[in-house]
């Protein structure tokens, strides 16, 4: 029990960061209703995380998969490594026999290794190659990541807030309502309707930041992206933090720009990234993919589902 406590403190650690928004996780919002972590309400059960998975959210899951699986399966996880190289997973999958083999009994808390500066070693710079791991990057956006990698995550993230929820926080007494019924978070990628609701703050095109005209000429304070058509691509342009630049009216951060986020249909994402232009992360466009990239990411949608208890 102390072991998962510890797990869940630490998770839900990583998530307590200043965002802009209505309601927290785990509010109640009716009896058959309750926030998701990083949820803004979008319609009916619907709701979508204000920004995109970070660094860090990823890194959890890849502690928590290095605990009962095999290297096989922690590689075909990470991030590609042709994007960050193997140095880092080289690293991770050493250290990990070390830290993870059972000691009395108990396993190292993850939170212990997360920590660890072997696992995690200080610099006074970053590179790709440790862009994922870097304490610096921690809350930026996670990519080098796939379309099945992102859907393996959302799968993982269901089953654990959902456990959390269930086997935790409903025993308090705010849950009281909850105490006779099961609360399901099914955390999925998001359909292009669902994006665009976000971006567009549920119809309004003026709250998208430009909509569907032209970026405007103080676009720094409000987007991650290429500003002009002919400025180059250097490999010093990479994404910024999460909650950085203005959100939309709705409280969704970084929509537009920073990355471009990986939707429900496989090869499709939406809202561009820094290496793309005005004209490319116009909301209503797409932009395909066909393998991980620096500039591309994802953030979930989360669909809450309250059930009575099967006797």
């Amino acid at each position: 029990m102390l072991k998962k406590l510890l797990y869940i403190v630490f998770v839900l650690l990583s998530w307590s960061v200043t965002a802009q928004r209505k309601y927290e996780a785990f509010d109640v919002i009716n009896e058959s209703l309750i926030v998701p972590p990083n949820g803004i309400f979008l319609s009916d059960n619907i709701f979508m995380d204000d920004s995109e998975v970070m660094n860090s959210h990823y890194l959890e899951y890849l502690h928590f998969l290095a605990q009962d699986s095999s290297d096989e399966a922690i590689i075909k996880a990470y991030p590609d490594t042709a994007i960050f190289g193997k140095r880092h997973l080289n690293d991770f999958l050493k250290i990990r026999k070390e830290y993870y083999k059972k000691q009395g009994k108990k396993r190292k808390p993850v939170s212990l290794l997360f920590h660890d500066e072997l696992v995690h070693p200080p610099s006074s710079k970053h590179h790709w190659y440790n862009y994922f791991s870097y304490r610096e990057t921690r809350h930026f956006p996670v990519v080098g990541i796939d379309y099945q990698q992102a859907v393996s995550y959302c799968k993982w993230r269901s089953d654990f807030v959902s456990n959390y929820f269930n086997d935790v926080l409903k025993k308090k007494s705010k849950y009281k309502a909850f105490k006779d019924k099961v609360v399901r978070f099914e955390f999925f990628l998001p359909t292009e309707a669902e994006w665009e609701s976000a971006a567009f703050a549920n119809g309004d095109p003026r709250n998208s930041h430009f909509g569907l005209n032209e970026a405007p000429a103080d676009s720094s304070v409000y987007f991650n992206i290429k500003f002009t058509d002919n400025q180059k691509y250097k490999n010093k342009i990479q994404p910024e933090y999460i909650y950085s630049h203005t959100p939309n009216s709705s409280g969704f951060y970084n929509l537009i720009g920073n990355v471009s986020e990986i939707t429900v249909i496989k090869g499709i994402s939406k809202g561009g990234g820094f290496i793309h232009t005005a004209v490319q992360c116009n909301p209503k466009n797409h932009i395909s993919y066909s393998k991980p990239q620096k500039w591309l990411g994802f953030r979930c949608v989360c669909k809450v589902l309250v059930t009575p208890i099967q006797n």
